[in-house]
């Protein structure tokens, strides 16, 4: 995938699609659409820098008892540790860092690589 930030909605509405056509529930391909999006943003702004010439590789799963998908950007990493609680009042009027808080709210597992520039988002399958 090649782009700036606000393109994408293509591949998000694509997953979406895509969850569908193998009878991923509902609430599960909502949950997973935003995650990525958020994968996604995060990937296109702060690991690629923007960058036209720079791509994102995705990759998804879908079995039975689990829906996984793997972004990864062109970028340097980011030290993945402890992140800040975007819910505490002296965040409240910061208008962007709340990525990884939506990743990790609407997955069961987020894992980063080592390095920092691939995350996996990981939602098991509802009943």
């Amino acid at each position: 995938i090649l782009g700036r930030e606000t393109e994408t909605d293509v591949p998000v509405d694509a997953l979406e699609e895509h969850l569908r056509s193998k009878g991923v529930k509902e609430e599960d391909a909502y949950s997973m659409k935003l995650a990525f999006n958020e994968a996604l943003a995060n990937a296109i702004k702060h690991g690629n820098k923007l960058r036209r010439d720079a791509s994102v590789k995705v990759a998804i799963a879908v079995q039975a008892g689990e829906i996984k998908v793997v972004v990864q950007d062109e970028g340097e990493g980011f030290p993945h540790g402890a992140a800040h609680d975007p819910t505490a009042k002296d965040f409240w009027e910061h208008t962007s860092g709340r990525g990884r808080f939506i990743m990790e709210h609407y997955c069961d597992e987020v894992r980063y690589s080592e390095k920092g520039n691939e995350v996996t988002l990981v939602k098991r399958r509802a009943g």
